[in-house]
């Protein structure tokens, strides 16, 4: 796939820390997590890397939030990402955090002065549709592998950075609105004279109004991020060694279920399997 940096959440050490490390050294990108670390608080993997795109360099950071394995620690996220946000953006133009989070550790990290430029949640199931109303962008990948996720950074100045998704999106709201109000009269000029039909004219002019100032916002930005879901339909090939690996992983899947219960003949009123 060309991944530049991974990061890592709960799920990734269930085959345990030396499995996990075995992945890492074979791997030809980094494993991120700023807040993993060994039981005497020593980091396990790199908190960040800056990917260089086109002149644009990018700070990519790994967080998680808490969870419990016997071999690892899990700090809180938050500290560590103050601790760490002024040294990756002081070598980077577009700071991205990878984030397996719940949804409080989010709100906190959305809900402060960090200067993060986006937000790509992990464990989550929603879908994105734009990165929200906050001032920190943040994007859900919930569509198990179903989709992929295509984001495109335009950096002119040192600005702040227009997240055009979200734009889009209030765009396509406000001309749901407008349909509905121009609806039921077609070819037939609004009498202004009925004040129902003046509220009528005055709202879509009203509409046209907000729509044309995004659209000037949009297009005066130096700075953009917009956001694309490109789905993984059926026209895309499937690989036979990956078909392989499938199959094999089903067999030993089989090998791992529960072994049926042992109920005694003279219990009465049970149903024996």
């Amino acid at each position: 796939m060309g991944c530049d940096a991974i990061n890592l959440g709960s799920k990734d050490f269930s085959g345990g820390l030396d499995n996990l490390k075995d992945f890492e050294y074979k791997s030809e990108f980094p494993f991120l997590s700023a807040n993993i670390t060994d039981e005497f608080g020593v980091n396990l993997f790199k908190p960040y890397t800056i990917v260089a795109r086109d002149g644009v360099r990018l700070g990519v950071i790994g967080l998680t939030s808490v969870f419990t394995h016997s071999e690892i620690k899990v700090e809180d996220p938050l500290p560590i990402l103050e601790s760490l946000i002024n040294e990756v953006k002081a070598n980077s133009d577009f700071v991205v955090l990878l984030f397996h989070a719940n949804e409080q550790d989010v709100a906190a990290v959305r809900n402060s002065d960090l200067d993060i430029d986006l937000i790509i949640q992990s464990k989550s199931t929603r879908r994105s549709n734009d990165g929200g109303k906050y001032n920190i962008p943040v994007y859900t990948c919930g569509d198990k592998g179903k989709y992929v996720y295509r984001f495109e950074v335009n950096i002119e100045d040192n600005g702040d950075i227009l997240d055009l998704s979200s734009y889009n999106t209030q765009i396509a709201t406000l001309e749901k609105d407008l349909r509905k109000n121009e609806k039921g009269r077609p070819n037939e000029t609004i009498d202004t004279s009925i004040p129902e039909e003046n509220r009528r004219l005055n709202e879509i002019k009203r509409i046209n109004m907000q729509i044309d100032r995004i659209r000037s916002s949009m297009n005066s930005a130096s700075n953009t991020l917009s956001f694309e879901r490109i789905e993984m339909g059926k026209n895309i090939i499937d690989e036979p060694e990956i078909l392989l690996i499938v199959d094999e992983g089903k067999k030993l899947l089989n090998g791992l279920s529960s072994p049926k219960p042992i109920i005694p003949y003279n219990q009465p009123n049970v149903k024996r399997p």
